[in-house]
C-alpha cells in the first residue's frame, strides 16, 4: 500500500554513506564552476570530516542544523 501511495522508502537507501550521497549530489548540480568549487570545498573541509562515513539513516536533522550553523559565511 505504501508503494501505491508513493510513501515507500527502500530501507537499503538509508545505509548509503552521507559522503557517497553528497558526492553524487554534487556531481549532478548545475552550478557554475566557481560555485561548485566553493560547495565542494565546504563539504570536504567542514562536513565530510564529521558525516562522510556515517549511514544516511544515522544522521539526525539536529546534527546537520548544528553543523550548518558552524559553517563560515561565504
Amino acid at each position: 500500500a505504501s508503494i501505491s501511495r508513493g510513501e515507500w522508502v527502500d530501507p537499503a537507501a538509508g545505509m548509503a554513506t552521507f559522503g557517497a550521497h553528497a558526492s553524487e549530489w554534487l556531481a549532478q548540480q548545475p552550478h557554475r564552476d566557481s560555485t561548485a568549487q566553493g560547495v565542494e570545498s565546504r563539504l570536504r573541509q567542514h562536513v565530510f570530516p564529521v558525516l562522510a562515513s556515517r549511514p544516511i539513516a544515522a544522521v539526525k536533522n539536529s546534527e546537520v542544523r548544528a553543523l550548518v550553523a558552524k559553517l563560515p559565511r561565504l
